[in-house]
């Protein structure tokens, strides 16, 4: 990572030389990026991603409509659950204070959350939500914010005529994220 060391001052709109010196400094910055993406491929990864993620849409449509075919009604309870981030919580008891240019992946926890245990705690979710509430379908996605780190994105198909009540369903999965998966 390269840093251009931007300053105080350069979050203020600077006059005469110090214009000139700051519309260099951002002309630097622009080609870095644009030099970067170029080296690593970004447009065609871009691609490829957008395919995917469209393949995707398509099928949770095609899913979603196939549940709401089965059923007279439903109650969709969506979700956002997220891993506790010790980067995070020093952004909350300080933000004035705390130094947004610089992020600490170690104090992400990043290191310790991989693939497979993501896919456990997915897992295990999907089998509490089921047990307890009789789910007739869900969607899962995972995602990773510089910030919070990774989080699930969570779309919870249940039957309208048993259930009504979906504060309740949302906040005892939440819970039971927080107290027995994570």
């Amino acid at each position: 990572v390269q840093t251009f060391n931007l300053t105080d001052q350069d979050r203020h709109l600077p006059q005469g030389e110090a214009l000139k010196a700051y519309v260099e400094r951002m002309e630097r910055v622009v080609r870095w990026v644009r030099k970067t993406a170029q080296e690593i491929g970004l447009a065609s990864r871009l691609a490829s991603s957008l395919r995917l993620q469209h393949a995707n849409y398509k099928s949770i449509i095609v899913y979603i409509q196939a549940l709401f075919q089965q059923r007279a009604r439903l109650l969709v309870v969506r979700l956002d659950l997220f891993y506790n981030n010790l980067e995070r919580e020093a952004m909350k008891q300080a933000p004035d204070a705390y130094d947004y240019s610089v992020v600490d992946t170690d104090r992400l926890g990043w290191p310790d959350i991989t693939k497979p245990l993501m896919d456990q705690h997915k897992d295990e979710l999907g089998r509490f939500v089921e047990q307890k509430f009789h789910c007739c379908g869900h969607v899962f996605v995972w995602e990773k914010a510089l910030v919070r780190g990774f989080y699930l994105h969570t779309l919870l198909f249940f039957d309208g005529s048993e259930h009504c009540k979906w504060k309740g369903i949302a906040h005892m999965i939440g819970q039971h994220w927080n107290d027995h998966i994570t």
